[in-house]
């Protein structure tokens, strides 16, 4: 359960209070926020002793993936997570890695509300019947697989920091390009403080000098699923998200619904989120092809820009900048860091240097010379990660179910 939040002496304890946010290693130590003694004693909190294992039951995460962990310290938990004490007989590692392998089975049990939310049904997998060996090959398994995924847990690590370092890599020649350009003019100063320097000959002005306009679209209740070729989609905030457009960030239209055509997707559009976490609200991104089928949504906003002032591409490059980046972070608001908001005048009044048009086509072009460069290479790591990650999902199935000889792994050692 959740301690109510009007509580300050619920809150801000000692006691971990274990979320599904939380569940991202195989055993936890801590948790992102802590209750206190308080709300131990004054709610239905329950406080679980080490070793149990700790599942989520509901959630968007459930989804794609059924998140496992053993708790090393006493915890208590919110009201979509189950913390399970194996029976007499049977070791917790072995329990965690178990539910772990059976993880496709798990995700079938699940049901969904209107709103996409996962619930695992627990009348089902309460009564799964499940592989349950002797101690001695339960202990043999949990050894097999702790070294074993260790090791294929530090490859995915090292692939992911070479991901990131690709990652800055990149955003470091684009924000070059943006705060020098390519023809090698004198930086001058420009008397705004969120922008200290320029090239000369930048224009350096509010976004609002380079609108005509701005709008956002609809967002009616929609089906859990992007649409079909020969339907209407309605894009989700995430499609501006990565590095490029995504137009399969869109939810199905029901065929009872008439479409709003004003909404409808047109080349060259630049989109940017209006809703969003602190770290993706602002996110800008330009549509290059045409989708006559996608519609915009009510979270996204689209500029109507002057092309004297500023390229549609540029246009994007410039809102994703660290200048504005920190201008847009500085203005967004909102009662949770899960869901920031900002308005159009906090997109109006963004300072941003603006060069010469033939100049923001050199800038864009070299930009694009970066991100296919990289891009190419985020690819190929990507894909090492995903078999990585099938294997690790493999192993722990073959190992739990009997169809791996752990025996040949434990003469190895």
């Amino acid at each position: 359960m959740t301690p109510s939040k009007d509580r300050a002496d619920f809150w801000d304890g000692d006691v971990p209070w274990v979320s599904p946010k939380d569940m991202k290693k195989a055993v936890l130590d801590d948790s992102t926020d802590h209750v206190s003694e308080a709300a131990l004693h004054e709610t239905g909190l329950k406080l679980h002793p080490p070793e149990g294992v700790m599942v989520v039951v509901r959630g968007m995460i459930l989804a794609h993936t059924f998140p496992v962990a053993r708790n090393a310290v006493p915890v208590t938990v919110n009201q979509d997570m189950k913390v399970l004490r194996p029976v007499t007989g049977v070791d917790s590692r072995y329990l965690a890695w178990m539910l772990q392998g059976l993880e496709p089975v798990m995700l079938s049990m699940t049901d969904e509300s209107a709103h996409g939310t996962k619930t695992l049904r627990t009348d089902q997998w309460a009564n799964l019947a499940v592989p349950v060996p002797n101690a001695s090959t339960q202990e043999v398994i949990a050894n097999v697989l702790d070294e074993q995924t260790a090791r294929i847990d530090e490859l995915i690590a090292e692939k992911r920091q070479l991901r990131a370092a690709v990652s800055e890599y990149a955003s470091a020649e684009i924000s070059r390009l943006l705060m020098a350009g390519t023809r090698g003019a004198e930086l001058i100063a420009t008397g705004r403080a969120v922008l200290p320097k320029a090239p000369a000959g930048w224009r350096v002005s509010a976004f609002k000098r380079a609108l005509l306009g701005m709008n956002q679209g609809w967002s009616p209740q929609c089906e859990n699923r992007p649409a079909e070729h020969d339907e209407w989609g309605v894009l989700k905030v995430g499609c501006v998200n990565g590095t490029a457009f995504n137009p399969r960030e869109n939810k199905a239209l029901p065929p009872d619904l008439q479409p709003d055509l004003s909404c409808v997707l047109k080349k060259n559009d630049v989109l940017v989120s209006r809703a969003n976490t602190r770290e993706l609200v602002g996110m800008a991104a330009l549509v290059e092809d045409e989708h006559p089928n996608l519609l915009l949504c009510d979270k996204l906003y689209r500029l109507e820009l002057r092309t004297d002032w500023v390229l549609p591409a540029f246009a994007v490059l410039a809102l994703r900048s660290e200048s504005a980046r920190r201008q847009i972070e500085l203005g967004a608001s909102g009662a949770s860091s899960s869901m920031q908001n900002i308005s159009q005048d906090v997109l109006r009044e963004l300072i941003v240097a603006f060069p010469p048009v033939g100049e923001q086509r050199d800038i864009v072009r070299q930009a694009s010379v970066v991100r296919q460069r990289t891009d190419s290479l985020l690819k190929h790591v990507d894909e090492h990660v995903d078999r990585l990650c099938e294997y690790r999902s493999s192993l722990i199935s073959a190992a739990v179910t009997g169809q791996l000889d752990v025996g040949t792994y434990k003469e190895a050692a």
